[in-house]
């Protein structure tokens, strides 16, 4: 059918343009992956796969003066906000958490980050999410800020507007699922991770 509708040299292109409208009113949609076409011989069914997403782990989303992290684990646990799991809970039920956002510095800027905490022997114990400055954070150009047995690693960046001082973007750093173990490198503790 979709043959009879191209046009070739020297073809009238009316017909063919009521034969494309015609075709397109007997596309049938059946749900976001299936439609129908019915044709003089019978009902053609054309089914094409979900289109590709990116999921985002640990997406991170502005409301107001407040952040939501998304889903992501680390070492396969799901972090926490004051004891709440950042995808919410079921029992009892409640929502994801909100992390309110401190004072950005003076380049307006607000770090979000997990926070690990780790065993004597270099294994996650726990995992929280907080807002940080860099500037607070030790080795702070580094990418996996430690302190003892703490590594902080940084998930997104928000930036606030220097006039007000109100967040106003985030920049995703983490897109997947993360692993890290502490260990020592002999001058102090660093915290290393990686894509799970």
């Amino acid at each position: 059918m979709v043959q009879e509708l191209e046009a070739k040299p020297g073809d009238k292109i009316w017909p063919k343009w009521l034969a494309l409208m015609d075709w397109i009113r007997r596309q049938r949609h059946q749900s976001p992956n299936a439609k129908i076409n019915y044709t003089p011989s019978g009902a053609q069914v054309i089914c094409t796969p979900n289109e590709f997403f990116q999921n985002i782990f640990f997406e991170v989303s502005l409301r107001g003066d407040k952040v939501v992290v998304g889903d992501g684990t680390i070492n396969g646990k799901v972090p926490e906000v004051n004891g709440v799991p950042i995808t919410g809970s079921i029992n009892p039920p409640l929502a994801p958490p909100e992390i309110k956002l401190i004072e950005p510095d003076e380049k307006g800027i607000v770090l979000i980050c997990i926070k690990t905490t780790h065993k004597k022997n270099g294994d996650l114990e726990s995992a929280t999410i907080e807002a940080k400055l860099q500037s607070s954070l030790p080795g702070a150009l580094r990418a996996d800020f430690s302190s003892g047995v703490n590594g902080f690693i940084p998930i997104a960046l928000v930036r606030h507007d220097l006039q007000t001082r109100k967040p106003i973007s985030v920049y995703q750093h983490s897109v997947h699922n993360l692993q890290c173990r502490a260990y020592d490198s002999g001058a102090g503790t660093r915290i290393v991770y990686w894509a799970a």
